[in-house]
């Protein structure tokens, strides 16, 4: 790869010595050949020194080796002897031996242990026998009398073998249970035999028990032919020896064993003492046994692998022989007799531990010579040679570099003139890119031009500047980053342009994009479910807490309230479970909206004390409550929110606590005025664990599986808790100790309102206007929604607010009606079909109308009631609605206070028995108007249409609490998402008869025929 110019020409890379002095490197190259060839002299003369001393030392030790192999063969030869002499005369004079009687009775007498010496021979035979009963010691006199001649006969043999050779021999019943043992004189001082077992395990450490057929050992013992073992240790001693044994038979029958040893030292005594680097010792079949002991470095003495491989001798090689392999010398012999071969073994640096001094002057002597030559040479290449090479190596290796790292960068690099725009130099990527950038028709000179003029610091201190281009292609864009910097070549301006390929980078970006756009929708996706869920579940919930408030105002039984009660109970519990689910998805979901009014947080206080002081006391529990003084008239903030944390917080310390006290305080953490607000609710419940605190503000998470079953809950409140005082920017810490109880601190950064503020419109939450009595006053209301029994039970709320009610199936309804009659205060519903609450409040404001208009809603999503609002709407209220609520809704808005009591009359139970017949009535005519035009749906095949009839008629049966036909219901929706409409007609006919008969029912006047 090269630098590429302008105008297309290239320029090529010159060798490194083409820039060095003809003449100079001429020399260099002589001196360095002068230096080499003088160099080899000596060490040429060195090596064959070294070689002949090689062959010398070789040869020596050869002869040394054939020495030593022969005089182990004798070693082995005269134990093989003695042995075969010793077989040979048991045989001959085993048959006219009697037994001996005499030295039986010793042997008796002494049980089993019996020393035989004749004063003629010093040699003495320690006999030992099994020990048997007296009466079976009979069967050892023929081997006494065998042991007794042999004493006599082969002592002196024996005597004179003894007194040059050590060894111990034996002489045994193939059985083993009768055992001679014959030291010789060098033998006298080993450690005597004490007992049979000790001569048995003496005997069979050097001669193992081998019978016949035996399919561990090829070699019978008792076959008659002369066998040598493999060396092992004494078991007694612990020096190791080599046995050679021979049976003496009767016939083809064994009847004695004779055996000798041959200490291992005495082998080594011939080989003498070993060498530096030095190994000897015997290679058996399937074995090896090295003579000596490691040395100091040394853990083991074992062979070399590449020795292993060399296959051992025959008989057929009688003569020693000796190999050269990878680094050592090899030499080997055959022993006749055991059929083993003796080895020994030196490398290299046995060869230098043996050198002379004559060998090491020589060695030496040409060191110095090579020494000195080449100190020579690196003289005079230091101080003639490089000094005239080093200016141009600068020069060259500093061009060669810049061109190393612009050819080899992945990045595109051009050098660019801003006058005439044309490229001085570039490399091949930038290359690549501008033909590319050529081919897409984009003027990328054009681009880094512009953009070098644009940057008003250049001459300053030259900060480069970044541009993003991307250029069209076929399969995909190509992005790049193009980075500009001044600069300059040869005397004229320039810019230094280098092209970075980002596309990897811009796709990552874009996929993260899609990614995001997907969880979004996934997140509006659930809340859109929730939003739904809620509004399902809010519309029967609504029906179900009127009705009980309305039966609440009743005279009944004292049973018949307590089971109201414990119903209207659960009730409100699950519509607080439904609540935190909600306003947890909200905060997930960073969709929920605090408000910023004015409020009085000490009301709140008192409020939330003392609807939870009655709750404490009837549980036996202290509830104290520490109102700071010194607190603001009135901040800024959400009430709702900080009301229901005080909720949340006393709510759980009073379910834990069983004994003592709660406690709610609130106070200012400074002593300024506008310092930040303290809220702390503490028990003396029984405490939470240190472990269980990390925990205890997840969603979901309760300390104790236990708990949900004990005091139920859904494990959401602290976790909302926290959410919401982290969205007011505020912290809340828990201490708590077990067995001790627990501390819940909030601090909130709470503005307090100004002196403006205060003389502005009062908007103030947690506190009731106190105003004049409206209870005598008689309103008109106007009540709008599509679903009758819906008109019907907020009609029959009012009603027990004494006031007068008119209703509006729509919002095209209610403007006529409108139109006609005065109402001071109107009710309407947020989806209705042909116009729905927000349009209709919209077209009344638009006319100039100021009644107050209130929502009333199953849908939870802020984005519905910002749209109720945005429409003139005055309040929005979410179902389930209770009379209470409602009736402090409607005071406010028209500025009337309280009510001094509830109002007590009579009310109705949707859930079961008859119906009203207003009920009842308004059920079957939209029952009947929407059925006609599902099924007209149906046929026009308009899904939207059928889904909204469908809801308006579910919720009015779910009002009424008929779960069999709103399941039917959820399955005629089934069919119309999914635009099955032939099956949706088919099954519309059972659907209506199923209505009509559930209708007639609940009415009291039974079902069809």
């Amino acid at each position: 790869m090269q630098w590429l110019q302008g105008n297309g020409q290239t320029q090529r890379n010159e060798a490194p010595g083409a820039l060095d002095p003809g003449v100079l490197q001429r020399y260099r190259r002589l001196t360095l050949w002068a230096a080499g060839i003088i160099s080899m002299v000596p060490i040429v003369v060195c090596l064959m020194t070294l070689v002949l001393f090689v062959g010398d030392f070789v040869h020596e030790q050869y002869s040394e080796f054939s020495g030593q192999a022969a005089g182990m063969q004798l070693a082995f030869a005269r134990r093989e002897l003695w042995v075969r002499i010793s077989a040979i005369y048991e045989q001959t004079v085993a048959p006219r031996l009697a037994p001996n009687r005499v030295l039986l009775d010793q042997l008796i007498g002494q049980k089993g242990t019996l020393t035989i010496r004749h004063p003629e021979n010093p040699i003495q035979m320690e006999v030992w026998a099994a020990p048997d009963e007296p009466d079976g010691y009979a069967r050892y006199a023929w081997y006494l009398a065998l042991a007794d001649d042999y004493a006599y006969r082969g002592g002196a043999y024996l005597q004179w073998l003894g007194e040059r050779l050590s060894f111990t021999s034996y002489m045994f019943s193939p059985d083993r249970k009768f055992i001679v043992i014959i030291r010789s004189p060098r033998e006298a001082a080993e450690r005597p035999v004490t007992s049979y077992a000790q001569a048995y395990a003496k005997l069979r450490g050097v001669i193992p028990d081998v019978s016949p057929g035996d399919p561990a050992h090829t070699e019978n013992l008792t076959d008659g032919n002369i066998h040598w073992l493999a060396p092992n240790p004494d078991r007694l001693t612990g020096d190791s020896s080599s046995t050679v044994v021979q049976a003496a038979l009767l016939g083809n029958r064994p009847f004695l064993i004779l055996g000798s040893t041959l200490p291992l030292k005495e082998l080594e005594s011939i080989i003498g003492e070993e060498r530096f680097g030095e190994v000897a010792g015997l290679v058996l079949p399937g074995s090896t046994v090295l003579f000596g002991t490691p040395g100091p470095t040394e853990a083991t003495r074992t062979i070399p692998p590449v020795m292993r491989k060399i296959p051992p001798l025959d008989s057929r090689e009688s003569k020693p022989d000796s190999r050269f392999i990878n680094g050592h010398v090899l030499l080997r012999a055959y022993l006749v007799g055991p059929g083993w071969t003796f080895i020994r073994y030196f490398s290299f640096a046995t060869m230098a531990s043996e050198l002379s001094s004559g060998v090491w002057l020589n060695i030496l002597a040409a060191f110095v010579v090579v020494v000195l030559v080449w100190t020579m040479w690196f003289w005079l290449e230091r101080k003639v040679f490089a000094p005239g090479r080093r200016q141009s190596h600068l020069i060259y290796e500093s061009e060669q570099l810049n061109r190393a790292v612009v050819e080899n960068s992945p990045a595109g690099i051009a050098l660019i003139d801003p006058a005439s725009r044309e490229v001085f130099l570039q490399n091949e990527a930038a290359a690549e890119y501008m033909q590319r950038a050529d081919a897409a028709r984009l003027p990328l000179m054009e681009f880094a031009v512009s953009g070098y003029a644009r940057s008003t610091q250049r001459e300053i201190n030259g900060k480069p500047q970044s541009l993003a281009i991307s250029i069209p292609e076929e399969s995909r864009a190509l992005d790049l980053q193009m980075t500009l910097v001044p600069s300059r070549y040869r005397g004229s301006e320039a810019i230094l342009c280098t092209f970075i390929d980002i596309t990897a980078q811009k796709e990552v970006e874009r996929e993260l994009k899609n990614a995001r756009d997907l969880a979004d929708a996934a997140n509006r996706a659930k809340s859109a479910f929730f939003a739904a869920t809620s509004h399902e579940i809010r519309t029967p919930l609504n029906v179900i807490l009127g009705n009980l408030e309305l039966l609440n105002r009743m005279q009944m039984s004292e049973l018949q309230t307590q089971r109201l009660q414990a119903v209207t109970s659960a009730t409100s519990l699950l519509l607080g479970i439904i609540n935190d689910i909600l306003d947890f998805t909200k905060m997930e979901t960073n969709r929920l909206v605090l408000e910023a009014i004015p409020f009085d947080l000490a009301g709140i206080a008192e409020q939330t004390s003392a609807a939870f002081t009655p709750i404490a006391h009837s549980k036996g529990l202290r509830f104290e409550k520490s109102i700071d003084s010194s607190l603001a008239g009135r901040y800024i903030g959400d009430p709702t929110r900080i009301r229901q944390i005080m909720f949340n917080l006393i709510s759980n310390a009073i379910k834990f606590t069983e004994q003592g006290e709660v406690a709610l305080e609130v106070y200012l953490t400074g002593d300024e005025p506008d310092s930040p607000v303290g809220i702390a609710v503490t028990d003396t419940g029984p405490g939470i664990c240190r472990e269980h605190q990390a925990t205890l503000f997840r969603p979901f998470t309760q300390t104790d599986p236990s708990i949900s079953r004990r005091y139920g809950g859904t494990g959401l409140g602290l976790a909302i808790c926290e959410r919401l005082v982290q969205l007011m920017h505020g912290t809340i810490t828990l201490e708590s100790e077990p067995g001790v109880g627990s501390a819940f601190t909030i601090e909130l950064p709470l503005r307090v309102v100004s002196s403006q503020e205060k003389n502005g419109p009062e908007a103030l939450s947690g506190t009731t206007k106190e105003t004049s009595s409206t209870d005598a006053l008689k309103l008109r209301f106007l009540v709008v929604d599509d679903t009758a029994a819906n008109r019907e039970l907020v009609k029959l709320q009012l009603l027990e607010l004494g006031q007068d009610v008119e209703t509006a199936e729509n919002g095209v309804d209610a403007l006529q009606r409108f139109a006609v009659h005065h109402f001071d205060l109107i009710l309407t519903d947020v989806s209705m079909p042909v116009m729905d609450g927000p349009d209709m409040a919209r077209h009344m404001r638009a006319q100039g109308v100021k009644v107050p208009i209130i929502a009333i809603t199953a849908h939870v999503d802020p984005e519905v009631h910002e749209r109720c609002r945005a429409s003139g709407i005055d309040v929005v209220l979410v179902r389930p609605l209770l009379i209470d609520e409602l009736d402090r809704t409607i005071r406010e808005l028209i500025g009337a206070g309280a009510n001094d009591g509830p109002v007590l009359s009579s009310g109705f139970d949707f859930a079961r028995g008859e119906l009203p017949e207003p009920v009842v009535r308004k059920l079957r005519e939209t029952f009947v108007l929407l059925a006609a035009e599902i099924r007209r749906g149906a046929v026009q095949r308009r899904r939207d249409e059928i889904l909204q009839y469908l809801h308006s008629v579910k919720g009015g049966f779910a009002m009424i609490h008929e779960s069999a036909f709103v399941e039917r219901c959820n399955e005629l929706e089934h069919l119309a998402r999914g635009e099955a409409f032939d099956t949706l007609l088919e099954a519309l006919g059972e659907w209506e008869h199923l209505g009509r008969e559930t209708l007639a029912l609940r009415s009291g006047e039974g079902g069809d025929d």
